[in-house]
């Protein structure tokens, strides 16, 4: 039991790692925020697996990320679970 459990656990962590690594914008809320602007191209204040889809970081971990499963990222879900790189 423990270890499909730490399976599970160890591809959340890495599907999170690949968003953060591929965001190459500095950790701030108003980078993320500017960051999902640009990916919400209907202005709803949702992402859609279409609008995710253009992210692969947020395309290859968009279930995880969409906690609620309705099917769309919301800012707080963007905001909990994307994380963006600093700058170098």
């Amino acid at each position: 039991m423990k270890t499909p459990l730490m399976v599970l656990c160890s591809a959340a962590l890495l599907a999170t790692a690949t968003v953060s690594a591929q965001a190459g914008e500095s950790d701030s809320r108003g980078e993320k925020k500017d960051m999902f602007a640009t990916l919400d191209s209907d202005s709803d204040g949702q992402l859609s697996k279409e609008e995710a889809a253009s992210h692969e970081g947020l395309n290859s971990s968009f279930t995880m990320i969409d906690r609620n499963s309705d099917g769309y990222i919301s800012k707080g879900e963007f905001r909990r679970n994307v994380r963006t790189k600093p700058d170098r």
